[in-house]
């Protein structure tokens, strides 16, 4: 686990998508000033993670940000009874095996309030993401919005996917992301919405975490989506 700041910490773990690309994966506990934690887009529930969450705050919310990231949402809901799952509408068809508490559709519950503000990503039904800002700290929260993969360090197949993806040694809007948006006029608002905010540092599930010196370079990607 590592710890970015007082409120924040992350885990990144691997991950292999359609059992071919190691993209990795990453998932983000963030401290609640009334105590407890939210875990956002969580990944596998190893009792040695599951420990180090407690330790920092029982989580009270864990929050599937898109339709995608949600294979490991009920480990942690069979490890917290007690925490409220909340997710994008259309995830309880796709999954009628987890117990949605509320959708993101309708708001951040109750716990998150003052600690999280939700950026949603329109026009892109398959994905319906969600971005997430902790104002307190300048960090911006993304899913699939923003890949930042290194260069190197990568198996061929991997590597020549993030080649066509536009996406190997840059940060980047994906183009596997780009093929899927439906509503291009509402993705560049949203895309507009999440500029205007006032954030420093992003944690992405796919590639590393961009600190203040970096995360001009995610500005720019999203900047050169609006412009396109």
């Amino acid at each position: 686990m590592e710890h970015l700041n007082d409120a924040i910490s992350v885990h990144a773990a691997p991950l292999k998508v359609f059992g071919l690309l190691e993209l990795g994966t990453r998932m983000t506990v963030v401290r609640l000033p009334g105590g407890g934690t939210a875990i956002i887009s969580p990944v596998k529930a190893s009792a040695e993670l599951v420990d180090a969450v407690a330790a920092i705050g029982e989580p009270r919310v864990i929050v599937a940000p898109n339709l995608l990231h949600h294979l490991f949402a009920g480990q942690w809901q069979h490890r917290f009874p007690n925490a409220r799952l909340v997710a994008p509408r259309g995830l309880a068809k796709k999954r009628p095996d987890l117990r949605i508490d509320a959708t993101l559709d309708e708001g951040l519950p109750h716990e998150l309030d003052g600690t999280l503000d939700m950026l949603p990503v329109d026009g892109v039904p398959s994905v319906r993401e969600y971005a997430f800002l902790h104002r307190p700290s300048g960090t911006l929260i993304v899913t699939d919005l923003l890949f930042n993969q290194p260069a190197t360090g990568h198996d061929f197949t991997t590597s020549a996917y993030l080649r066509v993806a536009g996406a190997r040694g840059v940060t980047t809007v994906p183009r596997i992301l780009l093929a899927m948006v439906r509503d291009r006029p509402a993705f560049q608002a949203s895309l507009r919405a999440i500029l205007d905010q006032d954030w420093s540092t992003v944690v992405l599930c796919h590639g590393t975490v961009m600190t203040p010196k970096e995360a001009g370079a995610a500005r720019v990607a999203l900047e050169r989506v609006i412009g396109d």
